[in-house]
């Protein structure tokens, strides 16, 4: 019998783990979900994570992974879902919050978001992730204080969490602390690069950086920054428009002024 015809087979038994080569199978199968979530492939990762809480429909573990698998791809009802799914299991899972608060987030549903990425820290007080998440809901509200002692927490526990330096260098932008935000910005990129929605880590902290150069007035080094970030990720649709606007106004900088027109002569003609 082919492995996927004895993982069925076991399915429909109701056997999720009977005997070694089941086992075997079940744990090929979790490792090639796990991989797929963390190579980015997420239709690929909700595929096999569905596969895996079909054979194993108590796995709270599953149901959390596959609840990030659908909001990597925008589809935040299903991933509440699933969510909710993996805390009926596992009350205590931060994580499962975690990912909980993100997806409620995507439905614009922020108080509850907030609810979600509170009792992921309650549950553990070093979730990096929940307090990343906290942070960007308080941002979203414009609470940019709080959502700066939020991020400054994420980064605190983990020194090399960059997306969590691109968030608080958002945050400082915003409140136009720029040199503090482009300190931020510039840690985040000397960090590993780490996979985010709508772009990557350092394609984002590249474009945040360009956007508080160009507050400060220095046109050149944003545009560079602008096309630094389209290298990582090509279809960023903010880099784009802030490079093309940055662009358009370099053109109009480096323009000749145009001669002055001749004065009238104040002598009589003639």
């Amino acid at each position: 019998m082919k492995r996927w015809q004895s993982l069925g087979a076991a399915a429909g038994l109701g056997l999720a783990f009977v005997g070694g080569a089941i086992a075997q199978d079940m744990a090929a199968l979790k490792a090639q979900a796990e991989a797929a979530l963390t190579q980015q492939q997420y239709i690929q990762a909700e595929t096999l994570w569905r596969q895996v809480t079909k054979l194993d429909p108590k796995n709270a573990d599953a149901f959390s992974a596959l609840c990030e698998s659908l909001w990597r791809q925008g589809k935040a009802e299903a991933a509440i879902a699933s969510c909710r799914q993996a805390i009926q299991l596992a009350p205590t899972s931060a994580v499962a919050y975690t990912n909980l608060g993100v997806a409620l987030r995507q439905q614009t549903q922020a108080e509850a978001a907030i609810a979600a990425f509170q009792r992921a820290i309650q549950l553990d007080p070093y979730a990096v992730r929940a307090y990343n998440g906290l942070g960007t809901v308080l941002n979203d509200q414009g609470k940019l204080d709080e959502a700066i002692l939020a991020y400054r927490r994420a980064v605190e526990i983990d020194p090399n969490f960059s997306l969590g330096y691109n968030n608080l260098g958002n945050a400082l932008r915003q409140q136009n602390r720029l040199t503090e935000a482009i300190a931020a910005y510039r840690r985040c990129l000397r960090l590993p690069d780490q996979p985010a929605t709508p772009a990557s880590s350092h394609a984002l902290a590249y474009t945040g950086l360009g956007m508080a150069l160009q507050a400060q007035g220095k046109l050149e080094a944003a545009i560079a920054n602008y096309r630094a970030a389209l290298e990582i990720s090509p279809n960023y649709g903010m880099a784009r428009s802030q490079l093309k606007q940055a662009e358009a106004l370099s053109v109009q900088k480096n323009q000749p002024a145009p001669p002055e027109p001749n004065k009238p002569s104040d002598k009589n003609p003639g």
